[in-house]
């Protein structure tokens, strides 16, 4: 969904636009004229359910993610190979 605000085209959709705090639709709802009509509910509804949506699949691909580790350390502690277990590990857990 793309709406123009009368100085710039603000894209409503992607990853990008959604998931950060202040993304570039919250700060285009937020740039409203003295005057101007007030925005719809549905649109708050929307950018609420659309936040919704790519968090969690943040989530899940976190998830996912942190699985791929699981199996290399179970099989370095197999091996006796503690310090590469330990790696993995902390790779692992590092923020994406």
């Amino acid at each position: 969904m793309r709406l123009f605000d009368g100085t710039s085209v603000v894209d409503l959709r992607g990853s990008s636009c959604v998931t950060r705090k202040s993304s570039q639709a919250d700060q285009w709802a937020a740039r409203r004229l003295t005057g101007a009509p007030t925005l719809p509910q549905i649109l708050f509804d929307f950018l609420d359910v659309s936040r919704a949506h790519e968090e969690e699949e943040r989530r899940k691909l976190r998830q996912v993610t942190g699985r791929g580790f699981v199996k290399p350390v179970e099989q370095a502690v197999a091996e006796g190979r503690h310090d590469r277990a330990l790696r993995l590990m902390a790779t692992g857990a590092l923020p994406g």
